[in-house]
């Protein structure tokens, strides 16, 4: 496992049947840093890319990062200062940041100043109307994904709106971080 500053990391790049030369690339970055783990299914979506991920994941949290998703360098280091003091959490939640061609979107959780269960916290949210169901901006313990089967359910579109609500119903303790996600998106 690659250190980064203090910290150990494992990345899981799960190439779900590509055809074009992700595996190139992933075999590349796995055979350069022995913290990278490359692992190649047949193509079953980005839900059961994501079981799978979970399922060969040997970390003690659980960050979802898809193809068109990227983290700032110091992400990782962040939160893992932040999680050395606090690791009680069961969902730690992020904001993103959407870029556009011609623009930038900030998406964020309306801000919640105390550890809250997770049902708490989809009333505070949704009272709010700034519930977002996107994985992308939730880090999980892992032991709680395993605890309570929490898989994506397969051959659905918009798996993150069945799965993230879910998740949070069954979360004793959801805090809120303020770090970001990005994904790029092409209008």
């Amino acid at each position: 496992i690659l250190k980064i500053k203090k910290f150990e990391y494992e990345i899981l790049l799960i190439n779900d049947g590509s055809t074009d030369d992700s595996g190139l690339i992933c075999n590349k970055y796995s055979n350069l840093h022995n913290n990278i783990k490359n692992y190649y299914k047949v193509n079953g979506g980005l839900s059961s890319a994501r079981n799978f991920g979970i399922n060969h994941s040997n970390g003690k949290y659980i960050v979802f990062v898809d193809s068109d998703d990227y983290i700032n360098s110091s992400f990782f280091d962040e939160i893992c200062d932040f999680l050395t003091f606090e690791n009680k959490y069961d969902i730690l939640t992020t904001n993103l940041h959407i870029i556009f061609s011609d623009n930038e979107r900030l998406i964020e959780y309306r801000k919640i100043n105390n550890c809250v269960s997770g049902e708490e916290y989809l009333e505070y949210q949704h009272k709010y109307s700034s519930m977002i169901s996107s994985v992308v901006q939730n880090i999980y313990m892992s032991s709680f994904i395993r605890d309570n089967s929490l898989y994506f359910k397969e051959g659905i579109f918009h798996e993150d709106e069945e799965f993230t609500p879910r998740a949070f119903l069954l979360a004793s303790n959801v805090y809120q971080f303020y770090n970001h996600f990005y994904r790029s998106e092409e209008r």
